[in-house]
C-alpha cells in the first residue's frame, strides 16, 4: 500500500494520539495543541490543513499547513512530526509529498524553512540561519 494512502484529515477524535507525538518529539509544547486546532474544528472559515499519517489504525505522524497572510496561493508547513520510533521510515516526506500534491491541484505554492547543513552559522544563542524555499510546480 502506498504511503499517500495512509494519510487523511486530522479528526476531533485524533488529539489525544497528537499529544503523544508533541510530547515524544518535542517539538511544541503540547498544552499549545488544543487551542491551534480549535478554528480547524469550530471556525467554517478557516483554511488550515491538518494532515495525519494513520498505520493499522495508530497514528504515527502529523502536518499542519497555513496559508501566509497577505499573499496569494502561499502556504506554509508550520508543524510536521512523526513518532521517534517511526522516524527514518519515508512517513515525513510521504507527508511533505502529500501537501505539495493537495496544493498543486490548487495551483498554491508551497514556503517552507529549509535548514542550512551542520555547518550553518549561528546568528544568536539558539537560532540558526535558514533558507526559505518557495517552489510552484
Amino acid at each position: 500500500m502506498s504511503k499517500l494512502s495512509n494519510i487523511r484529515a486530522l479528526h476531533l477524535s485524533d488529539l489525544a494520539r497528537l499529544k503523544i507525538i508533541l510530547d515524544q518529539t518535542e517539538l511544541f509544547p503540547s498544552d499549545m495543541f488544543e487551542e491551534m486546532t480549535d478554528p480547524f474544528f469550530n471556525d467554517s472559515d478557516c483554511v488550515d490543513i491538518w494532515h495525519v499519517y494513520e498505520n493499522e489504525n495508530e497514528i504515527e505522524a502529523f502536518l499542519y499547513c497555513v496559508h501566509e497572510k497577505l499573499t496569494k496561493g502561499t502556504w506554509n508547513v508550520l508543524a510536521i512530526a512523526v513518532l521517534p520510533a517511526f522516524q527514518n521510515k519515508g512517513i515525513g516526506s510521504a507527508l511533505m509529498n502529500n501537501i505539495e500534491q493537495v496544493l498543486r491541484r490548487g495551483n498554491h505554492r508551497l514556503c517552507w524553512w529549509k535548514p542550512l547543513p551542520s555547518q550553518s552559522m549561528k546568528i544568536q544563542e539558539g537560532f540558526t540561519i535558514a533558507l526559505v524555499t518557495i517552489r510552484k510546480q
